[in-house]
């Protein structure tokens, strides 16, 4: 028998190692998947008891995110709707191959 290749795009990662990845909470990925600011490329899953599966580049995405709203959050203070929004806006950055956000008068390199 010949090898049998895993693509493990395809397969995914979970929510709990995303989270970890990027140094955040479960509850954290959970708020923003669920306001709709994230959304796993492989199975969004929207029901109880349903696991949503991520690509390792939401991963990687999610984990810029969050250091990106640890710098965020010290220098501002600002409501939890503004926050989502500005999640919102870096992971369609990210995905759309963007390589610098400007927000206000600041830029956020995200490659």
């Amino acid at each position: 028998m010949g090898a049998v290749s895993v693509d493990d795009s395809v397969i995914g990662i979970g929510t709990q190692a995303v989270a970890d990845h990027a140094g955040i909470s479960y509850r954290q990925l959970d708020y923003w998947t669920r306001g709709g600011a994230v959304t796993p490329s492989i199975d969004p899953s929207s029901g109880t008891g349903t696991a949503r599966r991520w690509s390792f580049e939401d991963a990687d995405c999610v984990a810029v995110i969050a250091d990106v709203m640890r710098d965020f959050d010290a220098l501002h203070d600002y409501p939890s709707a503004m926050s989502l929004a500005l999640v919102r806006r870096l992971w369609a950055a990210w995905h759309d191959g963007t390589s610098v956000l400007d927000v206000g008068r600041l830029s956020i390199r995200l490659r």
